[in-house]
């Protein structure tokens, strides 16, 4: 009869714990009641990882109460892979489990990061049990075989849940995350307009660095022909233009005896006669055969404005 009695008492426990609560195994091998029996709608609850650098979870579902899982009724596996290998409790996996009002248990668990995610959706008649228990007659005198002594609920060997629970509260742990992630690009943009202005300020210096003095403007004309050895005094910088006069005897006396009169520079160079239209420029290209040196002959006879020079005026152009 003793006997009897515990098989009897051990069956009865059995149905009791099936039908209390539909929950998921943790770490320690029990059942972490989530559902209970009846209830209508949808529970949600964060897990994370127990290893560090640990890239998949494995969630088992079982039907029983704050027992141990093999005594309780194994309903189907949720497993998130591909998670990033990070330190242990920093991953997020989110598990909602729900019942419809056909009476169906949906799970889905997916990783908040990444978006890996998978579900199941299982009939909770299917997962009632099968008949009813009757107390089987037994005689007295009978010992039990040890396959009946040992309910064995589940013979698929589950692994512990790779994970830890969270309470369920009223703040979103995701929308935190999600805030977390919008300001770092603040910090990108703050990072981007520090280094423009750099490369403004350098491109400012530099600029200013090569920027010299402008080369003035000339004033274009026909080139005069240069006399050869005309030799005589430095001509003293004539007054405003005027209009070219012919050239009389009288003139011509003067200019004979102006060297005469005038120190001549010690330096080889010769003397020329400017003409309406002759600029340093072009007088330059001429002699030196490169008009960029007409500051050289602009310095010799102190000509203060290289774009003003006048005719019949005597200029000396040194030798290069």
């Amino acid at each position: 009869r003793n006997t009897a009695a515990i098989y009897d008492l051990r069956c009865i426990r059995s149905v009791k714990l099936k039908t209390e609560t539909i929950g998921i195994k943790v770490a320690d091998g029990t059942i972490y009641p989530v559902i209970e029996e009846g209830y209508s709608g949808q529970k949600k609850l964060i897990l994370t990882t127990v290893r560090d650098n640990q890239t998949a979870v494995q969630i088992d579902l079982y039907k029983g109460g704050g027992e141990k899982a093999e005594q309780g009724n194994y309903v189907g596996t949720l497993v998130i892979e591909n998670i990033p290998p990070s330190p242990k409790g920093n991953p997020e996996v989110e598990v909602v489990l729900g019942v419809d009002d056909s009476g169906n248990l949906n799970a889905r668990a997916s990783d908040i990061l990444t978006g890996e995610r998978q579900s199941l959706s299982v009939s909770l008649e299917s997962l009632s049990p099968q008949g009813s228990y009757d107390i089987p007659e037994f005689a007295f005198d009978e010992e039990l075989p040890e396959s009946q002594e040992s309910e064995s609920v589940n013979d698929f060997e589950q692994e512990l849940l790779t994970g830890e629970t969270y309470p369920i509260v009223d703040s979103d742990r995701r929308r935190e995350y999600i805030e977390r992630k919008k300001r770092n690009p603040l910090f990108l943009i703050g990072f981007v307009v520090l280094c423009l202005f750099l490369i403004a300020v350098l491109a400012f210096f530099i600029y200013k660095g090569l920027q010299g003095t402008g080369v003035p403007g000339l004033r274009g004309g026909s080139v005069g022909e240069l006399p050869a050895g005309n030799n005589g005094g430095k001509a003293a910088e004539p007054p405003p233009p005027a209009e070219e006069k012919t050239e009389t005897t009288e003139e011509k006396a003067v200019e004979q005896s102006a060297p005469g009169q005038r120190s001549s520079p010690t330096r080889p160079g010769v003397w020329y006669k400017i003409k309406r239209g002759d600029t340093l420029w072009d007088i330059s290209g001429t002699y030196y055969r490169n008009p960029w040196l007409f500051p050289k002959i602009a310095r010799e006879n102190r000509i203060m404005n290289p774009d003003i020079i006048f005719a019949d005026q005597k200029i000396f152009i040194p030798e290069n």
